[in-house]
């Protein structure tokens, strides 16, 4: 065959078949952009291109003499990319090897066909509630919250998530009308939002981040919800996807003083240690409470186990303090904690046997903790 027998026309059968294996996504590994819309108008549209990952033309990039024209144009030599990840493999053949596409175009379309395998995945309602924390405003991406609900064994049944109140706020928390305006937004959420949202037996994945007295407030408008997954923002690795280890965190419930009293405190040191001086000095000597773990920090929330183990040490904790405060009206919580463990202890808390729950929120180092939202009657 003389090099000019080399051409670029691949059948419209193997097109149709590489749209298929991957989904209409580039290819690239870490790219995935969907290639059926424009990008920023959203028009619908083929906006995908064929890249040889061994050239047609002598010259090109991985170019390979003596290749016959049906291998040249065969689904196994083609991936389908976006523009400028094909610029950039095209550009720079030393660094994209035939080998390292080939293991890109490999993952790729594996990932694609296990997913597609699965015929009663369980989809999922993506919802959100972000909102200032001090003056700055958390952003946030679909895609990261679908890439955590996949990795989860879930299919994500909304392009984008529903959002529960508005983090553009003219105020920063630590403000008492910063409070007042989300929770009057919470309060409205459930009936205008969350309830309408909400179809037969369809799960919820929840992500949110916003000051503690607020994401304790949130998950109380899911208290009744039963199939709700409530996830962590990490600092470390993914942002939002649950790891797949098996660590645990070993919780324990102290108690400091025995003083009877109507009210008591919860001392909840789980990101960071809140020393008992600082209670005393907003409520004087009430019996206190503490959840806590052997090192308080905000990276130890790796994997649902973790939360559900909290759940079990709050609502112990919970009882205890009934059982031995028989007079008990209210409780003051003091929570230094991750966002999921904030949620899931409104979720759990429950109003009709719980005393009263007074939230405190803390302003600055110096300035110490303020009172922000009652929960219970």
């Amino acid at each position: 065959m003389s090099k000019t027998d080399r051409g670029r026309n691949v059948k419209p059968t193997i097109e149709k078949c590489l749209w298929g294996m991957t989904a209409g996504r580039c290819e690239f590994q870490g790219c995935n952009t969907y290639l059926g819309e424009h990008s920023v108008t959203k028009a619908e549209g083929n906006f995908g291109e064929k890249a040889h990952v061994e050239a047609v033309s002598e010259g090109g990039a991985r170019y390979k003499e003596l290749m016959p024209n049906e291998e040249l144009n065969s689904s196994d030599n083609i991936m389908i990319l976006c523009p400028t990840c094909h610029k950039l493999i095209d550009e720079h053949p030393e660094e994209y090897t035939v080998d390292v596409l080939k293991e890109m175009k490999r993952t790729h379309e594996l990932r694609i066909y296990q997913l597609t395998e699965i015929d009663d995945i369980q989809t999922t309602l993506i919802m959100n509630y972000f909102a200032n924390i001090e003056s700055f405003s958390p952003m946030y991406e679909d895609r990261l919250f679908c890439r955590a609900v996949i990795k989860n064994g879930k299919v994500p049944s909304n392009s984008y998530s529903v959002p529960i109140g508005t983090e553009n706020m003219p105020f920063k928390d630590g403000n008492n009308s910063f409070y007042i305006i989300q929770e009057e937004l919470l309060n409205s959420a459930r009936e205008k939002i969350i309830k309408p949202s909400i179809k037969n037996e369809e799960s919820i994945s929840l992500f949110a981040l916003a000051p503690i007295p607020l994401l304790i407030k949130l998950g109380t408008l899911f208290r009744d919800i039963s199939n709700v997954t409530v996830y962590q923002c990490h600092r470390i690795g993914e942002k939002w996807a649950w790891k797949k280890n098996s660590n645990i965190i070993e919780y324990q419930i102290d108690k400091n003083r025995n003083v009877r009293s109507k009210e008591v405190a919860l001392n909840i040191s789980l990101s960071a240690e809140i020393l008992q001086d600082r209670i005393d000095k907003e409520l004087g000597e009430v019996c206190t409470y503490k959840i806590t773990i052997a090192n308080p920090n905000r990276l130890f929330v790796e994997n649902e186990d973790v939360v559900d183990e909290f759940v079990k040490i709050f609502r112990n904790c919970m009882e205890q303090i009934k059982n031995e405060n028989p007079e008990i009206q209210a409780i003051n919580v003091f929570p230094a904690m991750p966002n999921s463990l904030a949620v899931r202890l409104g979720m759990d808390y429950m109003p009709k046997t719980d005393p009263r729950l007074i939230i405190y929120d803390q302003v600055s180092s110096e300035a110490g903790f303020i009172k922000t939202i009652e929960i219970g009657d």
